[in-house]
């Protein structure tokens, strides 16, 4: 998932004034005009102007922000679980030896 909030250039759930003055300066700075018609400059451009549109709007911006509350969620739940993973395994490598020897 995009983070419209990095591509723009401004912590997540910021206002919608830094968000209007962040667009502002990056449309300045890859507008095609400016750079000849570049396509990467271009593409860029359109880029923003989506995400400019998605997070001005209140409601796409509400979707928007609830589907990335969400999806940091997730990730953290998976952090979490891999981080057990790794704990459990450690464990096991070590309980392992020891349970061997006890056997002889």
């Amino acid at each position: 998932m995009d983070n419209y909030y990095k591509i723009i250039g401004v912590k997540n759930f910021t206002s919608i004034d830094e968000i209007k003055i962040a667009y502002r300066k990056l449309s300045k700075k890859f507008h095609p005009d400016v750079n000849h018609g570049d396509e990467f400059f271009e593409e860029k451009f359109k880029e923003l102007q989506f995400v400019y549109e998605t997070l001005s709007d209140p409601n796409r911006r509400s979707i928007y922000d609830a589907n990335l509350k969400e999806f940091y969620t997730l990730i953290q739940m998976l952090k979490l679980q891999l981080t057990n993973r790794k704990i459990i395994l450690a464990r096991q490598k070590v309980i392992k030896p020891i349970i061997r020897c006890k056997r002889f």
